[in-house]
């Protein structure tokens, strides 16, 4: 991202002045090509609604009380206090509800408008709803949502997942959702809409 913005402002400079800029079809054709890539790679992850009290900590360990339009980004770590909730929304058509008494941490963060995306949570306490209405098809995609004791994989769903200090309950309402242990590659179940499974320790 940074050698984009460099790459551009270097373009704009190299043009001079808006007559030569109308002279170069081949540089404003360049300065289009560099735009596109910088607005199609996104880390576009942001609050949308607060319930009581949520607190976000940065990857400095500094705190802050959780406000919606508040742009979210790697190492942050979202924690929802008693009666308290926070729904967060992930690109374009993803929505996570974080429930009362929770944290899940952003371990991850490349969300690209086309083109490979990679989104990895960690929840760490409590329970989050997902509603990941984008279909991840690209065979590079990933969504990943980790537990203590599972891992769930995500191609497009709607489902819950709820971690204690007995295991991991899932439940998938729609779409698909691949579980497995986090030390294993073969997947302990395939949910489809209305399965569930509890994952113990």
């Amino acid at each position: 991202m940074f050698n984009l913005a460099i790459n551009l402002l270097f373009l704009l400079f190299s043009l001079g002045n808006k007559s030569l800029a109308n002279q170069c079809p081949p540089e404003k054709n360049a300065i289009t090509d560099l735009l596109h890539k910088i607005n199609s790679t996104t880390n576009t992850v942001r609050i949308e609604k607060v319930t009581g009290d949520v607190r976000i900590v940065r990857a400095d360990q500094n705190s802050t009380r959780a406000t919606p339009k508040m742009m979210l980004t790697k190492k942050d770590e979202i924690i929802t206090g008693d009666k308290s909730s926070v729904e967060i929304i992930v690109g374009e058509k993803n929505r996570i509800r974080l429930k009362p008494n929770s944290r899940i941490l952003i371990q991850e963060l490349m969300y690209r408008i086309k083109g490979p995306r990679t989104i990895r949570l960690y929840l760490t306490e409590g329970s989050a709803h997902f509603e990941i209405m984008e279909p991840w098809i690209h065979k590079k995609d990933e969504f990943q949502v980790k537990t203590i004791t599972s891992v769930i994989g995500i191609r497009g769903t709607v489902f819950t997942v709820e971690t204690s200090p007995k295991g991991t309950y899932v439940e998938c309402f729609s779409g698909k959702v691949f579980v497995r242990r986090p030390n294993q590659k073969k997947p302990l179940k395939i949910l489809n809409g209305g399965d569930h499974i509890f994952v113990k320790m």
